[in-house]
């Protein structure tokens, strides 16, 4: 049985390879994905082992290691640097000092060149210890001097000699740039650019309250876990880990930020996977439908129900190994090129070289392959139920009825799918993205078992438009579940594609509305700086509220916290607004339900309705809260509201005060009656422009910023997916080609009665055609459905729903045009049987 299937996979190989390469590009993207978190995991660690290279044991605040690397960390207590030096096994500390910081080149390139996010570090105290190495110049030693890493030098243009701005949570200074930095073989570090202050400088500027973490070194025969036990038993309120431990803590924080790349790519590949499993499904039954006689004489000369099914399994197994072979070497190398170009794709990332393992080879051959074998059940059981008898005559086998686990299994996907989108709005994007997924996957199981009816109405135009379209139409009439399955591919494609657009188009619908309907500020003042740099926006919103144009003017800080029930058991992590309560309602749209907003300013907070009714509080209830510098607090509820705004939880300046260190703010602006936008626009700008990366957004600009963001996120996901229908052209050509050696000995009639080597032709594209136009016109109807069901998942956000019918048009158009090129070969094939020799078969 292994010659048979040998010899048959040699034969068929040409109507194989297109459910190969299926298979590999599915298995490209998800090698590609792999290959991309690998490469970047590692670098990540390795800059982070060689950060934290000098030392052997470090010390933060509680909580401290939570922290990303641009997040500023709480101080140490100055103090406890002596206390640790008295412990046994502790041979150095050095404290270190770091801030978030903003980077701008200053003199003439100041317009051409955007500010750099990073961080702000000191001089090491120990020079020639310390994993720092000067690449050009020196080192700072005197404030109005810094050094930045190399990388970054190289990536703005700058030159020893340059003039800096640097922001820094205290205020912008300006700087002479006297250097640049590596460390060790790295020109840069991961997390941001790092800007070097002299150390007395960086005292002064960040230093205020203490360091932010000591270095531990560790004497001599002293291991470091064992320093970092003693440290932990004899120093109350910090934290310590071992610089393995720290390093493993600050790359996993990175890590979350850059893996969004991999997981697009994965989301994509998952996709092709799925549509590629279509095509071999689809394939591997129409092989053994054609191949009915071969499988049933070798029954009858004594091959066991078991062996004909594992020669069909064999059979996909080598299909789906082929493409995954494939597929991880394309992938491969996709990874290391989107690698090469990561300083663009993955903000924050130092500079990376290309890690190969074995995990993308392994998980590339296995999925695929898997995917390639999964798909084969339909034919392995159709393959073992042929009967021996059936190798004495001709075998007609009928088309199977839909297997009720299909049924049931699609039509629980499809419904499930399409509840948690309706219904997942509270939970969140990615629960009501996840509920559309299943929902689509839910269409493309379905469709093959249903494909009868559907096809018979979708094809009932073609009756009209000539002989050759009526023969088509009867060819797709007559195999139903071959036409679905192979219009399934398509139609999850342009599901996927559809179902984008219209949620991309009516996202963007909603702006105005969101905008207008959030707040009354006529006005935003933002900063480009990264959270943590933000708190001049309070001195920029006192500035205005002097301005008699400006009737309110208040910097709105963004911040997080977990909530719990009151019984010690954590919620959910929020969003909260710190805001003044008495002037909040001007600038939001916040409709006071129960309470009063105003005894926020004690200390309370304020609840929106549903949530607080969703969980049993009433005013005047405690709320235990738990911010990310790990306090508790219990906060008593003064008030419930409602509206537009976009939290549900209001916190007074108070209140928030001290747990805000990373926060994003932004200030808003109300104009004082009478005053235009265009009026008040100067008087604005006398305040704005003394301050660094500020921008003045009306709400129109607002609109269109939130738009564009929308598109351009969409549009990408778009392209991407549009790989799908790629793949769903080449099972329009599979599908067609095995189609035109099922009938050949019918096309050699119709050629003996007089029909051209043209209509012959017309009659496979008019068939392409229709497969394409079926898949497209389901997918485009379950894209949209999905769509209108998912711009009411979100209660809280008034979405229109929008149908960009151009770019839908253009998305079908394109998936026809594709099958009629799919169908090109196949075409040129069955023109040219021989009219004898097809008859004879």
């Amino acid at each position: 049985m292994l010659h048979v299937t040998w010899q048959r996979v040699r034969r068929e190989l040409g109507r194989l390879v297109v459910s190969s390469i299926a298979v590999a590009l599915g298995v490209t993207f998800l090698v590609a994905a792999l290959v991309l978190n690998e490469s970047t995991r590692t670098a990540i660690e390795h800059s982070y082992r060689q950060a934290y290279a000098d030392g052997d044991v470090y010390v933060r605040a509680v909580d401290g290691f939570r922290r990303g690397p641009v997040q500023p960390l709480a101080p140490v207590p100055g103090e406890l640097a002596d206390a640790i030096e008295r412990i046994p096994g502790v041979e150095s500390v050095e404290q270190r000092y770091r801030s978030p910081a903003q980077i701008l080149p200053l003199g003439p390139r100041r317009g051409d060149v955007g500010g750099e996010a990073g961080v702000a570090i000191a001089v090491p105290e120990d020079v020639a210890d310390a994993p720092i190495d000067v690449r050009a110049g020196r080192l700072p030693a005197r404030s109005g001097e810094v050094a930045v890493d190399a990388a970054l030098a190289d990536q703005l243009g700058l030159t020893v000699g340059d003039r800096l701005s640097v922001l820094l949570p205290q205020g912008p200074i300006e700087a002479r740039l006297v250097g640049t930095v590596g460390f060790g073989s790295l020109d840069g570090l991961a997390g941001g650019a790092r800007v070097v202050l002299p150390r007395d400088a960086a005292v002064d500027l960040l230093g205020g309250e203490g360091p932010h973490e000591l270095a531990v070194t560790a004497a001599a025969g002293v291991e470091p876990v064992v320093l970092r036990e003693r440290l932990v038993h004899e120093v109350d309120g910090t934290a310590a880990r071992t610089a393995a431990q720290a390093a493993a803590s600050d790359a996993a924080t990175s890590a979350t930020s850059t893996a969004v790349a991999g997981y697009l790519l994965g989301g994509v590949a998952a996709v092709g996977l799925l549509v590629g499993g279509f095509l071999v499904a689809n394939t591997l039954r129409m092989l053994v439908t054609q191949r009915a006689r071969e499988l049933a004489l070798l029954r009858a000369v004594g091959a066991s129900r078991r062996q004909v099914a594992t020669s069909v399994l064999l059979e996909a197994g080598a299909t789906g190994f082929a493409g995954a072979l494939i597929g991880t070497v394309t992938g491969s190398v996709a990874g290391v090129g989107m690698v090469a170009v990561s300083d663009g794709l993955l903000p924050g990332l130092p500079p990376t070289s290309a890690t190969l393992t074995l995990l993308p080879v392994t998980v590339g051959v296995v999925v695929g392959t898997g995917t390639a074998l999964l798909s084969s059940r339909g034919a392995i059981r159709r393959a073992s139920a042929l009967p021996p008898v059936a190798a004495m005559r001709v075998v007609a086998l009928d088309e199977p009825r839909p297997r009720r686990l299909r049924l049931a299994a699609g039509a629980a996907a499809l419904l499930l799918g399409a509840a948690v989108a309706v219904f997942g709005g509270g939970a969140g994007t990615f629960v009501v993205a996840g509920g559309t997924a299943l929902a689509i996957v839910g269409i493309g199981v379905l469709f093959p078992a249903v494909s009868g009816p559907v096809v018979a109405v979708l094809s009932g135009p073609l009756r009209h438009l000539g002989p050759t379209a009526l023969l088509a139409r009867q060819q797709a009439v007559a195999a139903p579940r071959r036409t679905g399955a192979t219009a399934a591919a398509m139609a999850v494609a342009l599901a996927l594609i559809t179902f984008l657009l219209t949620f991309g188009e009516s996202l963007g619908a909603a702006s105005p509305a969101v905008v207008t309907g959030r707040q009354h500020a006529e006005l935003v003042v933002r900063s480009d700086a990264p959270w943590g740099l933000q708190a001049y926006l309070e001195e920029v919103a006192a500035d205005l509220e002097q301005r008699p144009e400006v009737a309110v003017a208040e910097a709105i800080a963004y911040g997080e916290f977990a909530v719990s029930a009151g019984r010690g058991e954590p919620l959910h992590d929020a969003t909260y607004y710190a805001a003044d309560p008495t002037t909040l309602p001007a600038l939001f749209d916040v409709q006071v339900e129960r309470g009063d907003l105003a005894a926020t300013a004690s200390g309370a907070i304020a609840v929106r309705g549903r949530v607080a009714e969703a969980n049993g509080w009433a005013v005047g209830d405690p709320v235990a809260i738990r911010f990310p510098d790990g306090t508790t607090r219990h906060l008593p509820i003064a008030a419930t509201f409602s509206g537009s705004v976009t939290t549900d939880w209001i916190l007074s300046h108070a209140a928030a005060h001290g747990h805000l260190d990373a926060a994003g703010r932004e200030t808003f602006v109300r104009l004082a009656d009478g005053v235009s936008v265009e009026e008040a626009r100067s008087a604005i700008a006398a305040v704005t422009d003394g301050h660094p990366a500020l921008s003045v957004l009306d709400r129109a600009a607002q609109e269109q910023q939130m738009a564009d963001a929308n598109r351009s996120g969409i549009g990408l996901v778009t392209t991407l997916l549009s790989l799908s229908v790629v793949i769903g052209g080449l099972g329009v050509l599979n599908t067609l080609n095995l189609a035109v050696t099922e009938r050949i000995r019918e096309l050699g009639l119709l050629r003996a009665v007089g029909g051209t080597r043209r209509q012959v032709r017309a009659i496979v594209r008019w068939e392409a055609v229709l497969i394409s136009l079926i898949g497209s016109a389901c997918g485009v109807l379950c894209g949209v459905g999905l769509a209108w069901v998912t711009t009411r998942a979100f209660p809280d956000v008034p979405m229109p729903f929008d149908l960009p019918a151009g770019a839908i048009g253009l998305a079908v158009l394109a998936t026809v045009v594709l099958g009629v090129f799919a169908a090109a070969l196949p075409a040129r094939r069955a023109a040219r049987l021989d009219v004898l020799t097809a008859i004879r078969t």
